[in-house]
C-alpha cells in the first residue's frame, strides 16, 4: 500500500466536491491531469485537483476502500485553462467538476497518422550499403530520401512494404507528422479598401497585448478578410489562434475560405456534431500544438491551446454563443476572460454588435473599428415593407414578394424566403368554434407538419395524428393557422411549379452533410428559391441571390423578452445582407403589419448606431442589462406544491443574501411555458448593478438549495438569454 497515491478527482457530475481514488505512485500523477475513473459502474474523465501520499496506517486502511484510477488520459492541462474552468464554475454557479468537463478530453491521445516517412541518419548510413542487385530496396531508399508520402505507399510492391516495415522497426525510418508552417505568405485577396487597410493596420498594432477590438462592418464589407490577416500575422509569430463561429453550418464555408487563404495552416475543427473520436483527435491536435488554428462553435472557447495568441469571434452578437444547458456560459464573455488572463488580443466581428459590446465600445473600453462600405462596391440592397395580411396574401406569401420572385426566375437569379418557424403551420385551427390543437403535456399548441400528417410539440416532443374533424364541435374542416416553412414551401410550389425549390430547416436538413450539400447546390445555381429559418441569415455568400423575403417577423415586436427587438434588428440586417452582394443589385421585402414601428424604420435607414443608442437608453431607463447584471432561477417538478415551496425558500434566501442597495429580487412567477412535459415550471429573476454582490448571493442560494435536497429540478442561469 505504501506504493500508492491518493488522488482527488473532480468528475462531471453535480456533486460539488472531488472524489477520492487511488493510483500507483509510479504513475506520478499531478494536479491538472485528466484521468479516467468510475462512479458506480460508469466511466468518466475527470480532472485531478489533489494528490497525496498514503503515509499513516489510517491512510492505508482508507485506501483499501477506494476505487482505482483506471488510466491517465492527458498530462497536465495549461494552468490558464484550469483557471478558466474555475471562473466558469464560480461565475455561472456550477460545481467545478461540471465546468472541468469543458476542458478535458474524452479519451487519451490517438496515435497520430503520419503524412510521410523519411530515412533517419542511421538508416541513411545503413541503406547506403545496399548492393546493385537489391533493386527494389534501392528504389525504396530513393523514395525515402525525398520523403515517402502516404499516397505513394500504395504504389509500393509487397516486398517493398515488408522492407519498409522492417526498416521502421530498426529505426532506420521515422514518420513525418503534419505541422503548420509558422512562416506564412499573407493571404492574397482582391485589393483592400481603404477602410480594410486602416483596420488591418490597427489590428497589427495590438497583436501582442490584451485589447478587445469591435470590428463593426456592414454585411459584405470584408470583415473576414480583415481578421484573416490578423490570424496569419499571429500564426507567423509562432502562436495559435482561436476562431469562434455561431453555427455549425457556417463552418464548411469558412474552412474553405481559410484553406484558400492560409494553405499551410493545420486547422482543427471543434463543434458538437463531431463524433467522439473526431472531437478527441482535434482536442489532442490542439493540445500538442499540431493545429495552429482552431475553428469552432461555443465549446471551442475551451480548446487546450498551449500557445494561444489571438481570439476572433465572428458574428459576436449571436445568441448561439450562450449555452442553454448547464453550465450556462456565454462563449464571448468567457473568451474575453481567457484573453485578459493571457494578455492577448480579441477581435469581435459583427454588422450588428450586441448591446453589451456596443456599450463597452461607446465607453472606450473596446476599440471600435468601422467598415461602412461593401468591399465589392456593390450598393446596399433596396428595402421594402409590404403588408403581411389581407386579400393580397396567399398562404403567407404577399403578391409583392411573389412578383419579386417571378422577376428573379425570369432573369435566372435566386431568391431566399425567411420565416423563423418550422412546420406547416404553428397550430391546427377550427374556423367554426376557434378550437386549436393543444399539447396534452405542455401549455402550448401543437405544430402541424403537413408532409407527414402529424401534430408535434416542439417543446416536449409529443406527437399525435391529425384529426379528421374538430374534436370540440365536429366541424369537418380544420385549417393550419399561421405560417411555417412547410406552408411557405407549398405556397411557392403552387405559384412557381417549374422552379427548383429547397427548404432549409432542422427537419429538412437532419443529416450530417445535408446543409453542405444544399449549400453547394445553391452555389452551383441548381436551386432557384430557398425557404427556411434563421440558419440562412448568417454569413453565407451566394453571388446569384438577389431577393430576400421575410415573412411573419412581427411576433418579435410583441415579445416579452427584452432582447427581442435587438434580435429582430440583427436578424433582418443579417438576412438582408445576403442579397446583392456582388454585381447584381439586391432587394429585401419584409412583410409586416407595423411598418411605422421604430425597429423597422431603423432597419430601413440602416443606421445601427442610432438603433443601438436608442435601445440602450431604454434599457438604462428600466435598469435592464447591459446596464445591470441579471440571473434567472428556474425550478420544475410534477408536484406543483413542491415547486411553490422551493421558490418560497429560494426567494427568502436571496432577499436575505442580497442587500437592498446591491440589487433587487423579484417575486417568483409561472414560466412563460408554465407546464412542459407535465412539469410545473416557475422562474424568479434577480437584477444587480455589480457582479460581486450578485455572485455572492447566488452562491449562498446554491449552497442553501443543495443542503435541502429538494426534489425540484432547478438551475441558476447567469446572464440569461432564454426566459422560457
Amino acid at each position: 500500500m505504501s506504493a500508492l497515491t491518493k488522488v482527488g478527482v473532480e468528475v462531471p457530475l453535480a456533486i460539488g466536491r472531488p472524489l477520492d481514488y487511488r493510483a500507483p505512485a509510479s504513475w506520478k500523477l499531478a494536479e491538472a491531469m485528466a484521468v479516467e475513473v468510475t462512479v458506480g459502474t460508469r466511466a468518466y474523465v475527470g480532472l485531478v485537483t489533489q494528490v497525496g501520499k498514503l503515509e499513516s496506517a489510517e491512510d492505508v486502511l482508507h485506501a483499501q476502500k477506494l476505487k482505482d484510477v483506471r488510466r491517465i488520459v492527458s498530462q497536465a492541462l495549461p494552468p490558464a485553462l484550469v483557471a478558466l474552468a474555475q471562473f466558469v464554475a464560480s461565475y455561472y454557479q456550477v460545481p467545478l467538476g461540471v465546468a472541468a468537463a469543458l476542458i478535458t478530453p474524452n479519451d487519451a491521445a490517438p496515435a497520430a497518422t503520419p503524412i510521410a516517412w523519411q530515412l533517419t541518419p542511421l538508416g541513411d548510413k545503413a541503406t547506403a550499403l545496399l548492393t546493385a542487385r537489391q533493386t527494389k530496396a534501392r528504389e525504396l531508399r530513393a523514395l525515402l530520401k525525398d520523403a515517402l508520402r502516404v499516397e505513394q505507399k500504395s504504389a509500393l510492391s509487397p516486398n517493398q512494404r515488408r522492407t519498409l516495415g522492417e526498416w521502421i522497426e530498426k529505426t532506420w525510418v521515422e514518420p513525418i507528422f503534419e505541422q503548420s508552417q509558422d512562416t506564412l505568405v499573407f493571404p492574397q485577396f482582391p485589393k483592400f479598401t481603404q477602410e480594410q487597410t486602416n483596420a488591418i493596420a490597427a489590428l497589427r498594432e495590438t497583436q501582442n497585448r490584451f485589447v478587445v477590438s469591435l470590428l463593426l462592418g456592414v454585411t459584405g464589407s470584408g470583415k473576414t478578410e480583415v481578421y484573416l490577416d490578423a490570424i496569419a500575422a499571429t500564426i507567423s509569430a509562432g502562436k495559435q489562434v482561436l476562431l469562434l463561429v455561431p453555427e455549425i453550418n457556417l463552418t464548411p464555408q469558412l474552412i474553405d475560405r481559410i484553406t484558400a487563404a492560409l494553405p499551410n495552416v493545420v486547422t482543427a475543427v471543434l463543434h458538437s456534431k463531431l463524433t467522439p473520436t473526431e472531437r478527441n483527435r482535434a482536442w489532442h491536435d490542439v493540445h500538442q500544438g499540431r493545429a495552429r488554428l482552431i475553428v469552432g462553435t461555443r465549446l471551442a472557447v475551451f480548446a487546450p491551446a498551449m500557445q494561444l495568441g489571438l481570439i476572433v469571434i465572428d458574428e459576436e452578437h449571436d445568441g448561439s454563443y450562450k449555452q442553454n444547458e448547464s453550465p450556462r456560459y456565454h462563449a464571448r464573455d468567457v473568451a474575453i476572460v481567457r484573453a485578459k488572463a493571457l494578455g492577448i488580443a480579441v477581435i469581435l466581428a459583427s454588422a450588428t454588435p450586441s448591446l453589451e459590446s456596443w456599450r463597452q465600445a461607446r465607453a472606450g473600453r473596446y476599440r471600435l473599428l468601422r467598415l461602412n462600405e461593401r468591399a465589392t462596391n456593390a450598393p446596399p440592397p433596396r428595402m421594402r415593407l409590404v403588408p403581411g395580411r389581407g386579400r393580397h396574401v396567399k398562404l403567407g406569401l404577399s403578391d409583392q414578394l411573389a412578383d419579386g420572385i417571378r422577376e428573379r426566375l425570369a432573369r435566372g437569379e435566386q431568391s431566399l424566403v425567411l420565416v423563423n418557424r418550422r412546420g406547416f403551420a404553428p397550430s391546427l385551427y377550427c374556423p367554426h368554434c376557434a378550437w386549436s390543437a393543444p399539447c396534452k403535456r405542455c401549455d402550448a399548441k401543437l405544430t402541424l407538419h403537413q408532409s407527414i400528417r402529424s401534430l408535434r410539440c416542439h417543446h416536449c416532443g409529443f406527437q399525435s395524428s391529425v384529426p379528421s374533424k374538430c374534436p370540440a364541435c365536429g366541424h369537418p374542416e380544420l385549417i393550419g393557422s399561421g405560417v411555417g416553412t412547410q406552408k411557405l414551401e407549398q405556397a411557392l410550389i403552387e405559384q412557381f411549379p417549374d422552379a427548383r425549390i429547397a427548404r432549409a430547416d432542422t427537419d429538412a436538413l437532419s443529416g450530417k452533410y445535408a446543409w453542405q450539400q444544399l449549400y453547394e447546390k445553391i452555389l452551383a445555381r441548381e436551386i432557384d428559391i430557398v425557404v427556411g429559418t434563421q440558419m440562412l441569415a448568417k454569413g453565407h455568400d451566394f453571388p446569384a441571390l438577389t431577393l430576400v423575403g421575410v415573412v411573419d417577423s412581427d411576433r418579435a415586436i410583441f415579445s416579452t423578452d427584452f432582447r427581442a427587438q435587438e434580435d429582430l434588428f440583427a436578424l433582418l440586417t443579417q438576412v438582408a445582407g445576403r442579397a446583392g452582394r456582388h454585381a447584381l443589385p439586391g432587394e429585401v421585402v419584409i412583410q409586416t403589419e407595423f411598418p411605422n414601428h421604430p425597429t423597422y424604420q431603423a432597419i430601413l435607414r440602416g443606421n445601427y448606431g442610432e438603433f443601438a443608442d436608442a435601445t440602450l437608453a431604454s434599457r438604462d431607463e428600466f435598469g435592464l442589462p447591459p446596464l445591470t447584471r441579471m440571473a434567472l432561477v428556474r425550478g420544475e417538478a410534477k408536484d406543483a406544491q413542491a415547486v411553490a415551496d422551493f421558490f418560497a425558500h429560494a426567494h427568502a434566501t436571496l432577499r436575505s443574501a442580497l442587500a437592498k442597495d446591491d440589487g433587487e429580487v423579484f417575486a417568483p412567477q409561472p414560466a412563460p411555458l408554465a407546464r412542459r412535459a407535465d412539469f410545473t415550471r416557475w422562474t424568479m429573476q434577480v437584477i444587480a448593478p455589480k457582479v460581486a454582490p450578485l455572485a455572492s448571493a447566488l452562491a449562498t442560494l446554491r449552497e442553501s438549495i443543495e443542503a435541502t435536497k429538494t426534489k425540484v429540478r432547478w438551475t441558476i442561469d447567469v446572464d440569461p438569454y432564454d426566459f422560457g
